[in-house]
């Protein structure tokens, strides 16, 4: 009976405790006694109402990391310096500026025997290379003899100006002359403008591409003289070595837009090796090819072994 009548009264008793413990956990704290009056002495706030000590934040000292060094058998290596990479060139320098530059080749072939034979090649070029402009001036001979008969008189000449716009890229006007008897090529003059510009100039390769045109007027034995417009393609490549060796080769296709059996195909191959100062061995291979010439041969071949002179 005696429990039943306190059951109650211990439960509300224990909610009440409880409730308290809370409401002191979240209690705001109290707001600081006002300052004492003259004469009075501060109030002294009971141990349970005093604010806790403020804790002074724990900072740590910050060190910086240990630099790894990887040895393998070299001095050990304690600082990073960035290496700025190189500024991309849009297009290098292909040509120098040289100034003049001369070359002079002869070659003599003579057979005796069952065919008397004999034939001459002698050529000059003269280049100047400036910074803005470009000149070069060739000339080739060739005259052959088989058993007493003439059996080749070649004339060739070339003026060639250059305008550069930048390093690799140019603006070039050319004049050449072809005379070549007997095949009744009394003359040829060829006048071309055009457009050239440097594909390769690597590791001492050097290739330029060029595109024009213009005309060409042409005079053979038996016919009329007659003008024709032509268009122009061609290849120029150089190959150096240290030792001073070059090989050159050009590459040309005019083709005549009034008669295309007139147009022409040359291949002109130089190989120059130095052999004491300014004396060279020459071997040079000149390939001309024309369509369908009127009473006369389409392929004309012409190999040299000789001796050049540069300066």
């Amino acid at each position: 009976m005696l429990r039943r009548l306190l059951a109650p009264t211990l439960s509300m008793l224990v909610v009440f405790v409880v409730a308290r413990a809370a409401r002191a956990d979240l209690a705001v704290p109290p707001p600081p006694p006002p300052p004492p009056l003259p004469g009075q002495a501060a109030p002294v706030l009971p141990q349970s109402l005093q604010a806790a000590p403020t804790l002074e934040p724990l900072v740590l000292p910050v060190t910086e990391p240990a630099p790894v060094v990887l040895v393998r058998g070299e001095p050990l290596v304690t600082e990073v310096v960035p290496v700025a990479a190189p500024a991309a060139t849009p297009c290098e320098p292909c040509t120098t500026p040289t100034g003049w530059k001369h070359k002079v080749g002869f070659t003599l072939n003579v057979a005796d025997g069952n065919d008397e034979y004999w034939n001459v090649n002698a050529e000059g070029t003269s280049r100047y290379e400036g910074e803005e402009f470009a000149l070069e001036v060739a000339a080739r001979f060739v005259y052959a003899e088989q058993d007493g008969d003439r059996s080749a008189e070649t004339w060739y000449g070339k003026l060639r100006g250059e305008r550069k716009l930048d390093s690799c890229r140019y603006l070039f006007g050319q004049l050449t002359y072809d005379r070549d008897q007997p095949a009744g090529l009394d003359t040829r003059l060829t006048a071309l403008v055009g457009y050239g510009m440097t594909l390769i100039d690597s590791g001492g390769h050097l290739l330029k591409g060029e595109i024009g045109g213009g005309g060409t007027f042409e005079q053979r034995e038996g016919r009329d003289e007659r003008f024709d417009p032509s268009a122009y393609a061609g290849l120029d490549y150089e190959r150096c070595w240290g030792d001073g060796s070059k090989l050159t080769a050009a590459l040309d296709f005019v083709p005549n837009l009034g008669d295309f059996d007139l147009s022409v195909v040359r291949l002109d191959v130089d190989y120059v090796r130095p052999i004491s100062g300014c004396l060279s061995l020459n071997v040079g291979l000149l390939l001309e090819y024309v369509v369908d010439p009127p009473d006369a041969e389409s392929l004309d071949i012409l190999l040299g072994v000789g001796l050049a002179i540069t300066w």
